[in-house]
């Protein structure tokens, strides 16, 4: 039998007095045959085989190769007192005799006088050595007391803990009340703590998630399952030995978690699997529109392409076909690759309000169908009045023609449309868009939209590289907005009530790397600027290329007509024998709350998840730099005029401002 530490498997041992034995049940095995079919006794003198005394097994049937005799009422009342011994042997089916096997025991005069008198007043048991009568460890009877010539022992429980793995024997004997003990009866035990074998398979068709298994014979499974992140396990009804199927009308992630546990308690390793259901809606067409104009002037524009390129890449990572993706961009030099080569994939080099609403309304209005529905992707500039440019400054687009085409389109397929605006004022648009049939994504609400030079800290990014894990539409927005939040950015806009059923692609689940841990200070001491930062990355599909951090530095916004802001990157330096990536982030200046954002980048330049800290700096003043730019200009002259002035400023210092530091200021920036 298989064993753990825990218990042994018999629930009793019955022991009875015999004269003055205790050894009433034997175990008989048959020789190389599988089945016994005859078992005989005999006391002393050999009368041959078949002419003994008949025995008959425990259960009452001799259907095993491996059977319990019990000798009760074993006639002795013609023994002489002395030594005797009691001879088993059995019988295959084969009609062949086993070797006979013997047990002595000793015939007293008292025995003789009233063997009925006798009972069990002591039993014990022990493993593979003897260590004497009465040292063994102690067993119970099952009703409490010892009190009959034949009781039933508690087994359950008994400590195998400190037993080697391997082949073990259990003795149990008993002691009547005249304290004479009887034969310790044994039983084989096999001590094998290795875990069982669980394998687990999977197919999805629609909405189902069809899971089976494959264990060991003697093992069986529990298990346990959930959609998306519920902490709550659900317990499905029936008998599911070997197969389980969920079957529901939710889409999301399904994550399935299995374990055998074999006869003799060991468990297996916990086997977990993912699927995910998707909506019967689906999106099958892109049409992609990167505002504004190429122009050496304009220093937007760098972002543009490498934002819109980052797009491209996620659409391509979630098996769109270039067929399926319509880039509209002022620019024939598209490198998507990363390797100094133009690649063709833009559609529009002219992108115009004109051809942008054309696209909507007939790029694949052949191709729509109830069950689809159309992604519309925009980055650029946006205005407070709800306006979008397509190309220069005199070619925008309004919400309101942007509306119409829409409508135009959805009349003719009854598609759904999610549409992603990523600009300064972009939630301005959901009012005159939003429609029960749309999913309205925007990078902000009423104000400004800010994003560092990079675009590594960007609205479009932190979303795609969710959709692209396979997440849902709502929980990509979900982590967006955390994570924009945590950096201090203003918050994203979501309109839309089915976006919970939105998927993108077919997922391609390749795990993409990941900051695991992160070491830094998070309060800098007094006239420091500076902080050290270790961090410990592993990677996924590809080779980790760089980990680097960006700093955001306190009140980081977009102002004074700015397009860009640029956030210093910090790469941290490799040390192979730690493990680990090591740097100064140093300038942390400005006294409050700096956002230290932290990438692990691979070798095909996909980003980690974020991890974001914050870390407070006392900052450093230098008199008359109110703005802490490490400048000392018309600016700073201004900051002090509105705070002498009572008006507020968007720079909150800690400085005591009068009308005699104005004056300095201005003979500092008038040089006079």
């Amino acid at each position: 039998m298989k064993q753990t530490s825990y218990m042994i498997p018999c629930m009793y041992i019955l022991l009875a007095v015999l004269a003055i034995s205790t050894v009433p049940i034997i175990d008989v095995l048959a020789n190389d045959i599988p089945y016994i079919s005859q078992v005989e006794y005999f006391i002393d003198n050999d009368p041959g085989e078949g002419n003994g005394i008949a025995l008959f097994p425990v259960d009452g049937q001799m259907d095993s190769p491996l059977e319990q005799m019990k000798l009760d009422n074993v006639g002795m009342d013609n023994l002489s007192s002395g030594s005797h011994s009691i001879y088993v042997r059995a019988k295959n089916t084969n009609g062949k005799w086993g070797r006979t096997r013997s047990y002595p025991f000793v015939i007293t005069e008292s025995a003789q006088t009233d063997s009925k008198a006798f009972t069990l007043s002591a039993a014990e048991y022990f493993f593979d050595y003897d260590p004497g009568t009465g040292n063994g460890f102690p067993l119970k009877p099952l009703d409490g007391v010892l009190d009959s010539a034949e009781e039933q022992l508690e087994m359950k429980g008994i400590g195998i803990s400190n037993l080697s793995e391997g082949n073990h024997r259990l003795f149990v004997r008993g002691m009547r009340n005249d304290n004479v003990w009887g034969h310790a009866r044994s039983f084989e035990l096999i001590i094998d703590r290795t875990p069982p074998i669980i394998l687990l398979n999977k197919s999805i068709l629609e909405k189902e998630v069809r899971w089976s298994w494959s264990a060991e014979d003697d093992t069986s499974v529990q298990f346990r399952y959930t959609i998306d992140d519920n902490p709550i396990w659900e317990k499905p009804s029936g008998d599911f030995s070997r197969q389980f199927t969920a079957i529901e009308n939710r889409v999301g992630h399904w994550y399935l978690h299995i374990q055998a546990t074999d006869s003799a308690g060991n468990l297996s390793e916990i086997v977990t699997s993912e699927a995910i259901i998707k909506s019967n809606m689906f999106i099958k067409n892109v049409i992609m529109l990167a505002g504004g104009k190429a122009s050496i002037h304009n220093i937007y524009w760098d972002v543009t392409k490498n934002i819109t390129i980052n797009a491209y890449n996620n659409f391509k990572h979630l098996h769109f076909d270039d067929d399926n993706i319509y880039y509209m961009i002022n620019s024939h030099i598209i490198d998507i690759n990363h390797d100094d080569i133009a690649d063709n994939v833009v559609d529009s080099y002219s992108p115009t309000v004109e051809s942008f609403l054309y696209a909507i309304e007939n790029r694949y209005v052949s191709e729509l169908t109830t069950d689809d529905a159309l992604l519309i992707y925009m980055f650029g500039h946006g205005t407070k009045d709800k306006r979008f440019q397509v190309l220069g400054v005199d070619n925008m687009l309004s919400a309101s023609d942007l509306d119409t085409s829409l409508d135009f389109l959805q009349d003719q397929t009854n598609c759904k449309v999610v549409l992603i605006i990523e600009s300064c004022y972009s939630g301005n648009f959901i009012e005159d868009l939003k429609d029960p049939s749309r999913v309205i994504l925007t990078s902000v609400s009423d104000e400004p939209y800010s994003i560092d030079a990079s675009g590594y800290l960007s609205f479009s990014r932190l979303l795609f590289s969710k959709l692209r894990e396979g997440d849902s539409l709502e929980k990509s927005y979900a982590y967006t907005k955390h994570n924009m939040a945590s950096i201090g950015y203003p918050l994203p806009q979501l309109s839309g009530s089915f976006a919970s059923f939105v998927y993108l692609g077919d997922i391609v689940m390749e795990p993409k790397a990941e900051i695991q841990n992160v070491v830094m200070n998070q309060t800098l001491p007094e006239n420091s600027q500076s902080v050290w930062i270790t961090v410990q990355a592993i990677a996924g599909a590809n080779p980790i290329s760089s980990v680097f951090a960006q700093i955001v530095p306190p009140q980081a916004f977009i102002q004074n007509n700015q397009e860009i802001v640029l956030y210093p990157k910090i790469i941290l330096t490799y040390h192979q024998e730690l493990n680990q990536y090591k740097g100064l982030l140093d300038d942390l200046y400005k006294p409050g709350i700096y956002k230290i954002v932290i990438f692990a980048q691979d070798t095909q330049e996909i980003l980690s998840n974020a991890v974001i800290y914050s870390v407070y700096a006392p900052g450093i003043y230098r008199p008359g730099d109110l703005n802490y730019d490490r400048q000392i200009n018309v600016d700073d002259v201004i900051i002090a005029l509105k705070i002498v002035s009572n008006i507020q400023s968007e720079i909150k210092i800690d400085q005591k401002i009068g009308l005699v530091d104005v004056i300095d200021l201005l003979k500092k920036v008038g040089n006079f």
